[in-house]
């Protein structure tokens, strides 16, 4: 695989199926924006060791780290 550094994919109606598989193997990722789609968890993120800029905003996110929240996050 390419080595990416930076990639946007907001606002693309994307769902946890096949993102996660994807963006779980970028390894020198710096850069994630996938803001405005569809997702609901993130324990995924935590083999992303190079990412210093997430935005996640805008997303269905029901799970963080593992752990379930039934309540929108404000």
């Amino acid at each position: 695989m390419q080595k990416i550094e930076k990639l946007h994919l907001h606002r693309n109606n994307l769902s946890d199926n096949g993102v996660i598989e994807f963006v779980r193997n970028l390894t020198s990722i710096t850069e994630l924006r996938i803001d405005g789609n569809q997702l609901r968890t993130t324990d995924w993120i935590a083999n992303l060791t190079t990412l210093e800029t997430l935005d996640m905003s805008y997303n269905h996110l029901q799970e963080m780290n593992g752990k379930i929240y039934n309540s929108p996050i404000v």
